[in-house]
């Protein structure tokens, strides 16, 4: 019987932009004994550079529902493409609500999965990277 073991993933980052958030984070990773694969930075998005030539992003950023301005929620979506553009190898995977992400990121998604986030309908907008 195959076993997964940790030396048979890749590397994992993890990113916020709140301490906190990547405090409970590692808190986590320890728990599930996964925290010697995954390295944890307090970072805001805009300032990340690929760790790695390829990979994989997967984001939940803050959406009107939870942040009660849309206009902030378009410009995060904004802002994301423009700091994604330097990960054209990577695949990445955004939740985010229906109808306003893909016009504010600028790019329609490869493929779109609906599900939702408690009660907000969302879609998992998928991307993926250039070989």
């Amino acid at each position: 019987e195959s076993q997964i073991t940790n030396e048979n993933i890749e590397k994992m980052y993890g990113f916020d932009i709140d301490k906190e958030v990547i405090g409970n984070a590692r808190i986590n990773a320890r728990k599930a004994k996964v925290s010697d694969i995954i390295e944890f930075r307090v970072s805001d998005f805009k300032d990340l550079q690929p760790p790695a030539e390829k990979g994989v992003i997967i984001c939940n950023p803050p959406y009107g529902q939870r942040l009660e301005d849309i206009e902030t929620a378009k410009q995060i979506y904004s802002d994301m493409s423009k700091a994604f553009s330097s990960f054209s190898k990577w695949s990445k995977y955004i939740l985010a609500p229906e109808k306003i992400f893909e016009v504010s990121y600028g790019k329609q998604a490869d493929k779109r999965r609906k599900l939702y986030n408690g009660k907000i309908l969302c879609n998992l907008y998928q991307y993926f990277g250039s070989k």
